[in-house]
């Protein structure tokens, strides 16, 4: 894979830079507009986000962080730099992923489908993660 991964819904994309083999930048890319999310290391991203994609809503621990859009929802990751933050809840058979900003506003909402969740697996998992 390239130094960038573009993890996509219909609607949005998250792009992790991977250039830096020890930082990774993440930024939101829908349309023609791009908004940096912040970065983190290799290891932290894709094992939170291997765990939101592998684990069931009653696996992800008991805690219950808050309500986005009438969805209560569980913490998965934060960034570093511009310290934006991931939840997400279930719908039906699909994962919703809210994206806020540091100041807890909303960025945009991904609705990942199984079919979504498999092919974000296997991205993630073709990314090296070790230095």
């Amino acid at each position: 894979m390239g130094p960038i991964t573009r993890l996509c819904t219909p609607e949005f994309c998250i792009e992790v830079d991977t250039t830096n083999k020890g930082w990774w930048r993440c930024s939101l890319a829908s349309g023609e507009s791009c908004q940096y999310l912040g970065a983190e290391t290799p290891e932290y991203l894709t094992n939170h986000l291997l765990t939101v994609l592998n684990l069931r809503w009653e696996d992800l621990g008991e805690t219950i962080a808050g309500d986005i859009d009438g969805y209560a929802v569980k913490w998965v990751l934060s960034l570093s730099e511009d310290h934006s933050s991931l939840y997400v809840a279930p719908d039906g058979d699909c994962k919703l992923l809210f994206w806020q900003d540091a100041h807890a506003r909303p960025i945009c909402v991904m609705r990942l489908s199984p079919e979504l969740v498999a092919q974000w697996h296997n991205q993630l998992q073709l990314l090296p993660t070790s230095l």
